[in-house]
Formats: C-alpha cells, sequence, structure tokens
C-alpha cells in the first residue's frame, strides 16, 4: 500500500468517506481489517454521513480507529464547504512537522515528470496556506532522488 513511499509525520495521507446509508453487511471484524490496511499509510480517515438514514455509529467508528474525524451533513448544501475543511484537520496536525511534502506529477504543458516540495505556512497559530516549488527548476529530480537526506531536511 506505500507504493515504497516513506511518512515522516503523522497522517501524511487522508482518505475523505461519505455515505448516505448502511452498508450491507458489516460485522466489528471489518473494523479490525481497515485497520490493519492502514496500518502502515497511516491515513486519518475523515468520515461524512449525509441524509437522514445513514449509520452514523460505523462511520464514527471508523473514524476514531483511524486517527480521523466525523463529520454528519444534515444540508447537502454544505457538503462541499463541510468536506472542504479537512485541511483545518491538517494544519493542527502538522504545526510540529519539520518534514516537507513531496507531490510527484505529470506536467500536462511540457509531458514531464515534475517533483514539488509543499510546506504549511502560519500566520501566528493560524494555517495561512501552503507554499509549493518545484525543485525541477533548481535540481533534477533523479539527482535529488538519489540523496535521501535532501529529502527529509527541511528548507528554511
Amino acid at each position: 500500500m506505500t507504493n515504497g513511499r516513506s511518512f515522516n509525520c503523522p497522517h501524511s495521507s487522508a482518505l475523505l468517506f461519505l455515505t448516505d446509508g448502511r452498508p450491507d453487511d458489516w460485522t466489528t471484524e471489518h473494523f479490525s481489517w481497515v485497520k490493519s490496511l492502514n496500518k502502515e499509510v497511516k491515513a486519518a480517515m475523515l468520515t461524512y454521513t449525509i441524509g437522514d438514514d445513514a449509520d452514523a455509529g460505523i462511520l464514527q467508528k471508523l473514524a476514531c480507529d483511524n486517527n480521523g474525524i466525523y463529520r454528519h451533513v444534515a444540508d447537502a448544501t454544505t457538503l462541499d464547504n463541510t468536506m472542504a475543511q479537512y485541511y483545518r484537520y491538517f494544519s493542527g496536525t502538522y504545526r510540529s512537522c519539520d518534514a516537507i511534502r513531496w507531490v510527484e506529477y505529470l506536467d500536462v504543458v511540457t509531458c514531464s515528470k515534475q517533483l514539488t516540495g509543499c510546506l504549511p505556512v502560519y500566520n501566528g497559530s493560524r494555517l495561512y496556506g501552503v507554499a509549493c516549488m518545484d525543485v525541477n527548476l533548481l535540481i533534477e529530480p533523479q539527482c535529488l532522488k538519489k540523496s535521501r537526506a535532501l529529502l527529509t531536511q527541511r528548507v528554511v
């Protein structure tokens, strides 16, 4: 599940899960199965229910067991705003984390792989935003990957 990635910060990954109903087949064994799948990745499971028929209990426990949060969305017109606020969860979690979040992506203009490093920016105790820079502007990604020590250092 980790695809060779290392996770230096708590909850380097997230899973957003939304449902409007009840599972057809769910037992207590499913909770431990999900937790075991998440053992290496340690993704924060952010769970959401919408509508009156959703089983909040299952999603609350999934979130709790996997270091996440649960929210019920009573009004479907607020779903986008409610789910978009997941960044607030991470702003507190990453506050003391000095690791750069690295993301590799394919640039659609140049059709080349790009590597970007991102860090949260704070204004006092409030998350102000996220600053990212493509390191391809400075060094080739293959060269950077050879020096794993650089990937774990904080650039100030």
